[in-house]
């Protein structure tokens, strides 16, 4: 397989993050490698932003021109890689994909509905809770977090 082998540094949020991609994906098998997990979730992630037209399929002709500004350049000094690693750690990364409006509405709608369970659930009908239930299982689709409706 072409590409390019890269040795990064990786906060322990995004550590623990590539962990719960791989594991979402069902690739998080027993005795695979961490660089492994971190290439899974960023090919899964960028399949991602792909299929959202974020970012362009491309057929891999453009590869060479890409590549060669990022040529390995071990002729800088540590001093300048330290300050270059530092700069880069530091900045907050934006996500890619926003929330749709569909998404607010079902959060909010989640959040409602939450309260009301939590601070009354007395008055709490079963249509709401089966709506609940449907807003949990969208908003948190993994299998851990899944709710039944106990029909």
């Amino acid at each position: 397989m072409i590409g390019r082998v890269v040795r990064i540094r990786i906060s322990p949020a995004d550590c623990m993050s590539c962990v719960d991609v791989a594991k979402q994906v069902g690739y998080l098998k027993e005795g695979i490698s961490f660089a492994e997990v971190v290439s899974v979730a960023l090919r899964a992630l960028l399949q991602t932003v792909r299929q959202q037209n974020i970012v362009p399929e491309r057929d891999g002709f453009e590869f060479s021109e890409m590549m060669r500004s990022y040529k390995d350049q071990p002729h800088l000094d540590r001093a300048l890689k330290v300050r270059l690693n530092k700069t880069l750690r530091f900045q907050t990364i934006p996500a890619v994909i926003e929330e749709t409006a569909e998404q607010k509405r079902a959060k909010i709608r989640f959040e409602e509905l939450a309260f009301k369970n939590s601070a009354d659930p007395v008055n709490v009908s079963e249509g709401e809770l089966e709506e609940l239930r449907k807003l949990t299982n969208m908003l948190y689709p993994d299998p851990e977090f899944k709710t039944t409706s106990g029909k």
